[in-house]
Parts: C-alpha cells; sequence; structure tokens
C-alpha cells in the first residue's frame, strides 16, 4: 500500500479516510518497517509525526501502532536522533501512552523514562514541552511509572520548566508534578524540596488558562493525604503567597481553574487554622459561595468542600460564610446537586449549628440537618423521598431567626440583655479564635523557615559533591590526556625510526619513486598506503593523526564525509613491485637492496582502486573502514 498523505504535514482527515478505506495498519506497518527504523534523519522525524497523529485519540490505532513494534524505535529517537526527531517521537510516545496502561508499561519496560527526562533537561523549547507531556500521560494512574520517573531524576528538571519554560511548557510541567503528587506521599516530599512551590505559585497568578488550572491542581495534589508532610506543606505553600492567587483563580478563572482553584483552597484550610484564616482574609469565601452557586459540576462540589474546611471548628469563618448566603446555596446544592455534591454540602451544613434564637427556626434548622447526614451517608432514597420544600427550611430558618430575635427584642426587654451577652460571647470567642490562629501561624512560619534552612543545607551539600565529581572527573580526563599523548609520541618516534631506516635503504636506488608512492602529508614513500574519503592515498600513521584533530581532507580542505580510512593494496603492491624492480637493479650493479615493504595486515582484505578518484564508491564499503569516530 502506498502512503496517501504527507509525511511531513500529517492530516487528521487523512487519518480517518484511511481509517475508513481499512488501511490504518498497514500504514502503521509501512511506517515503522521503512521510516521510523531505517530512514534518514528527516524521515525518522516525519515517521514519528504521523505515529503522534495517528494514534492521538484513538484507542485502536494505539493498539495497532504498539503491535507493530513501533515503543523501541520511539524511544531510541528520543534518545539519539536530532532536535525534531526527538520532539515528534516524545510527542508520539504521550499519544500512545494517554489512556492506554498497556503502551505505558510498553514503554517503561522499553527504557523510554530516562531519555525523556534527559530531553526535558537539553531538549530545545518543543522538545521539553513534548518531554513533559509524555511524561505526565506515562505517570497517570500508573504507579510505577511515577516511581520511575522519581527514580530517572526527573522531579528538578520539570521544577525548572515550570519556572523558565515557555507558556506551554510551564503548563505542560505543572501538570506532570501534579500527575506525580497525586497519592505519592515521597514525590510530594521530593517536589516541595525541589523548589516548586514558588514558581507553581506564580504560575497560578501569572500563567496562561492551562497553566493556572494545572499548577491550582499541583498546590492541591501536594498539600492533601500526606499526614505526616501536610501540615509543612500547607505552611509553605501559604507562606509562598499562594492564597491570593488561588483565591483570584476562584473568582476569575475559567471553568475548570475555578474547580482546582476551589479543591486547593479546600486542601489548604483543612485543619490548618492559619490557612483558614488567610482564605477568609483574601477574601475567599464570597467567590466560594458564588461558585456553590453558579459553577461546574465539580466546581460545586470541591467549593463545598472548601466551604466546609473554612467552617470546621472556626467561628470567624462561619458567620462570614453566613453572612455571604452560602446556607441558601448548600441547601440547593444538596436538593439538585450530583451524589457527589450531594455529600459534600450535607457535610458542610453540619457545620453550621443552629444559634437557638427561637425553637421554630432551630427545629428547621435540625430537619434540614437530618436530611444533609442521609445525604452524607449517600442514602439516595431518603433524600430523595423527602419533598423538596424541606430542604429549603435551613435557609428559611436563617430569615426567620432574625425576623424573630428583632421581635422578641421589642416585646421582651430582658431579651435585649440576652442577646447582648450572646453578642458578646461570640465576640470573645472570635478574638480567641483569631489570636490562636495568629500564634499558629506564627509557629508554622517559624517551622517553614526551619524547612528552607534544612532544604538549602541538603542542596549546598548536593552542590559540593557534584563539583567534587566534577573535579575528580577533570583529573581523570587530564590523565587519560596525558597518556594518550605519551603513546601518540612514542608511536610518531617509532614511525620516524621506520622512516630514516627507509630512507637509509632508498637512498642506494638508481630510480626515484613515482609521485603517486609519495605520502601528500610527510613526503616520504609509503609504507603503509590507505585511501581517505576525500579520495587521495596517504600513509596509514599520518592521515590517523591528521584525523585525530581535524574533520577536512589534507588536500582539499574540504570537510570529509567520514573519518574513515581504507587499505589500498593496488597501490601498496605497486610499491612492493617499484622495489623489486629497483632491488634487481642494485643487483646487477653489486648494491645493496632495499628492505622490503611490510605486508598487509590480514585482517584489511579489501582491494580498492588505484586512482585517488575512486573515493566516491567508498561509502558502502564503510563495513571495511578503519572508522576513527565523529
Amino acid at each position: 500500500m502506498s502512503l496517501a498523505w504527507d509525511f511531513k504535514q500529517p492530516d487528521r482527515s487523512a487519518v480517518e479516510a484511511i481509517a475508513a478505506a481499512g488501511g490504518i495498519e498497514p500504514l502503521v506497518a509501512q511506517v515503522v518497517a521503512h521510516l521510523l527504523r531505517d530512514g534518514d534523519v528527516e524521515g525518522k522525524a516525519s515517521a514519528a509525526g504521523v505515529l503522534a497523529t495517528l494514534a492521538d485519540g484513538s484507542a485502536a490505532n494505539q493498539v495497532a501502532i504498539r503491535a507493530a513494534g513501533a515503543i523501541v524505535p520511539l524511544v531510541a529517537l528520543v534518545r539519539d536522533g536530532d532536535a525534531q526527531g526527538k520532539t515528534n517521537a516524545a510527542d508520539a510516545l504521550a499519544t500512545l501512552a494517554d489512556g492506554d496502561a498497556a503502551n505505558q508499561a510498553a514503554v517503561r519496560a522499553a527504557g523510554g523514562i530516562q531519555p525523556l527526562v534527559a530531553l526535558v533537561m537539553y531538549g530545545d523549547v518543543a522538545g521539553k514541552t513534548n518531554a513533559a507531556s509524555a511524561l505526565t500521560k506515562l505517570a497517570v494512574g500508573d504507579a510505577a511509572n511515577q516511581v520511575a520517573i522519581r527514580a530517572a531524576c526527573a522531579i528538578v528538571p520539570l521544577v525548572a520548566l515550570v519556572r523558565d519554560g515557555c507558556v506551554a511548557g510551564k503548563a505542560n510541567a505543572a501538570y506532570a508534578l501534579a500527575t506525580l503528587a497525586d497519592g505519592s506521599a515521597a514525590n510530594q516530599v521530593a517536589i516541595r524540596a525541589a523548589g516548586a512551590i514558588v514558581p507553581l505559585v506564580a504560575l497560578v497568578r501569572d500563567g496562561c488558562v492551562v497553566g493556572k488550572v494545572h499548577a491550582a491542581s499541583a498546590l492541591a495534589k501536594l498539600a492533601d493525604g500526606n499526614a505526616a508532610n501536610q501540615a509543612a506543606i500547607r505552611a509553605y505553600i501559604r507562606a509562598a503567597g499562594a492564597i491570593v492567587p488561588l483565591v483570584a483563580l476562584v473568582r476569575d478563572g475559567c471553568v475548570v481553574g475555578k474547580a482546582h482553584a476551589a479543591a486547593a483552597l479546600a486542601t489548604l484550610a483543612d485543619g490548618n487554622a492559619a490557612n483558614q484564616a488567610a482564605i477568609r482574609a483574601a477574601g475567599g469565601i464570597q467567590p466560594l459561595v458564588a461558585l456553590v452557586r453558579d459553577g461546574c459540576v465539580k466546581g460545586k462540589a470541591y467549593a463545598a468542600a472548601a466551604l466546609a474546611t473554612l467552617a470546621d471548628g472556626d467561628a470567624a469563618n462561619q458567620a462570614a460564610i453566613r453572612a455571604a448566603g452560602a446556607i441558601v446555596a448548600l441547601v440547593a446544592l444538596v436538593r439538585d446537586g450530583d451524589v457527589t455534591g450531594k455529600t459534600i454540602a450535607a457535610a458542610a451544613l453540619q457545620n453550621f449549628p443552629s444559634r437557638g434564637l427561637e425553637d421554630r427556626a432551630k427545629g428547621r434548622v435540625e430537619d434540614t440537618a437530618a436530611l444533609a447526614a442521609a445525604a452524607a451517608r449517600a442514602d439516595a432514597a431518603m433524600v430523595w423521598s423527602a419533598p423538596h420544600a424541606s430542604f429549603e427550611e435551613m435557609a428559611k430558618a436563617e430569615v426567620d431567626a432574625k425576623l424573630v430575635a428583632h421581635a422578641e427584642a421589642e416585646v421582651k426587654p430582658e431579651a435585649k440583655a440576652a442577646i447582648k451577652a450572646q453578642a458578646a460571647a461570640e465576640a470573645t470567642a472570635l478574638a480567641v479564635a483569631e489570636a490562636e490562629a495568629r500564634q499558629l501561624a506564627a509557629r508554622e512560619q517559624a517551622e517553614a523557615r526551619e524547612i528552607e534552612a534544612a532544604i538549602a543545607l541538603v542542596v549546598a551539600a548536593r552542590e559540593q559533591e557534584e563539583a567534587n565529581t566534577a573535579q575528580a572527573e577533570a583529573e581523570q580526563q587530564a590523565r587519560m590526556q596525558a597518556e594518550q599523548e605519551a603513546q601518540t609520541a612514542a608511536a610518531h618516534a617509532h614511525l620516524q625510526v621506520a622512516r630514516k631506516a627507509t630512507a637509509t635503504a632508498e637512498a642506494g636506488l638508481v630510480e626515484r619513486s613515482p609521485d603517486i608512492f609519495t605520502c601528500p602529508i610527510t613526503q616520504d614513500l609509503m609504507i603503509d598506503p590507505v585511501l581517505a574519503t576525500d579520495g587521495h592515498t596517504y600513509e596509514r600513521r599520518a592521515i590517523e593523526d591528521w584525523l585525530v584533530s581535524h574533520s577536512t581532507s589534507p588536500m582539499t580542505g574540504a570537510e570529509l564525509e567520514m573519518k574513515a580510512v581504507f587499505p589500498n593494496l593496488v597501490v601498496r603492491g605497486q610499491i612492493r613491485t617499484w622495489h623489486e624492480t629497483q632491488r634487481a637493479s642494485h643487483s646487477a650493479f653489486s648494491t645493496p637492496s632495499a628492505p622490503a615493504v611490510p605486508a598487509a595486515p590480514a585482517a584489511q582484505a579489501d582491494v580498492l582502486p588505484a586512482s585517488n578518484a575512486a573515493a566516491p564508491a567508498l561509502a558502502s564499503n564503510a563495513g571495511s573502514a578503519s572508522g576513527l569516530g565523529g
């Protein structure tokens, strides 16, 4: 089957047309067999782009590409390709791993994680961006890959990409960190230790829409589910100034951004009095109430969770949340939300006890609290069996309580004193709570400073270790270079001795040697003639010494296609014949015979043309060449 599209510009409509014609599997097989494994640099890059387009959003194509054996050569292309090839191959691995557990495992088994991490560290802008995306897709729902990615030292370069990358690179790196932090205490600690919180907060504040979403998600995941470290992490996040931009994102972000920011605030406030006070001070309650009322399904649930954690044990927050109209919104969510929303809203309502201003209002609140408890138990039958009007009782009770309080104050003078006493008690409790919150905040700030100092010590020790390693490597390299130079000098001296012996033997010859037998570099008669890829013949040792420090022809100055030489057995045979002729001529005049030219090494049995114009034919004989790298 012929390839029915432009490989340099893969087109989605072409993919669909080929799939409709039943040609995807043959196309995949042909791409893998003829381009990805055996193609040139541009062909490999184009093939990787084709596979990325084929795999994008198609579970069937993901399976077909894996079955065709594409993953191993794609990993090799990420490791060894040119910049475009690495970028396209990382994109292909990202689309193959997206939602496909078998492909996630296959990429890990093929050794794909380490070269992707290297691409995040050293790639160009597009390469870093696509590699971060690939690591994200590999980590989603795969605990083994999460561990392997951390073990490959991916967290530090991902944090650097959040801080210094392009717009898309920052967003993808934040997404990767959020995925790695999800449910992994070890990764949460490592991400915090790598200094991720400050750039994540900056991304919430100043990033693009997608970047803000992923950064808020990462902060939420970092502060969640890590009992041993969550207090320190939450304090560190607050100290980094995260709360104000998170509140701004709840208020002004996109739909998904509002939801993730609310989730982050819910996690930060959970059991942390200082964060509860800070969120209230940042004006976070009003936008959270608005999100419960008007947000998407997840946004409503996360905002309700945030209000629940803010109200838990915090009288000042309870009063502020009531004043913002949260009760009506939470009751509506219990009535109309999905199962998760109903459950969370019901739990939130339990954090708002009745004020006890009058029996009727209190009774209505208690009735609604019972329904809320049923929702918290996910007892759908009981919740839905109640009339909708019952869910509005708590909201109505708030209004009735105020009216009754005013009426009682007018007809019962003694009620005024009771109301004043209750208000004074609430004010005292609020002042005490705020003082405790300030003290707790001061303690946690001190702890955060201690943590930063400890991290600084670890970083300094790591930098010193890296410096010592670099110095040791430099010293080792210097020793090896000195040894190599000594070996080269000894070989050169040996060659000079051989040349002098040859010159002495040649001095008695009757006839001067032809120019074709003379090395263009040394201007001496050649002993071991070899042909270079510039088409000229040289003494082996002379041209090998030249190619150690040059990539150009010593004759023409042109760039060599490769640093390789080939034994010129024809010229060697001609030199041997010429020597024999000279010896025969000398014998006729009773002169000493010239020394025999050393025989060719047994392993170099290729016979090449004598003419220096034969170099273009050498490209296909590279297997018999003496390669010098390059």
